[in-house]
């Protein structure tokens, strides 16, 4: 079993959703309300924000 693991974007290009994946769901399915599908306003923080800060 490989022990590396990587990201393949940065991390604060990858964005935290604050709710369950049923409201990710529906929000992103809404084609005709307000979101228009758009999940953006789900966003709570950057997986960058959660990540410990490597030092040195």
């Amino acid at each position: 079993m490989p022990s590396a693991s990587f990201l393949a974007d940065d991390p604060a290009d990858v964005p935290v959703l604050g709710t369950s994946l049923a409201m990710v769901q529906d929000a992103a399915l809404d084609s005709g309300g307000d979101s228009g599908g758009d999940i953006a306003h789900l966003e709570t923080a950057s997986l960058a924000d959660l990540l410990p800060r490597r030092s040195g």
